[in-house]
């Protein structure tokens, strides 16, 4: 059963979803930890939901830019609700 071509495309989609999920959470904690860095655990926690919410790591990007160029934290709510309706 190991060596069927179907065994193997499960296992490699398998490997790619773990991949995909991995670089996600890694993402999620760059930009918690760009926020709290910054601004402080309260204010961290605080997009916490919005940021574990997310599952595209081009949005994820682009709230890791906004954390990282200090853009004001009035930013940062208004750019995760607007994410939310391009889900």
């Amino acid at each position: 059963m190991r060596e069927s071509k179907a065994y193997q495309e499960i296992m490699a989609e398998g490997r790619l979803e773990g991949q995909f999920e991995g670089s996600l959470e890694v993402k999620r904690v760059d930009v918690y930890e760009a926020i709290q860095l910054r601004d402080g655990e309260r204010a961290a926690a605080k997009f916490q939901p919005g940021i574990q919410a997310r599952y595209d790591l081009e949005q994820l990007s682009r709230l890791f830019r906004l954390a990282i160029q200090g853009r004001p934290l009035a930013e940062l709510r208004r750019a995760v609700p607007a994410m939310e309706s391009q889900r």
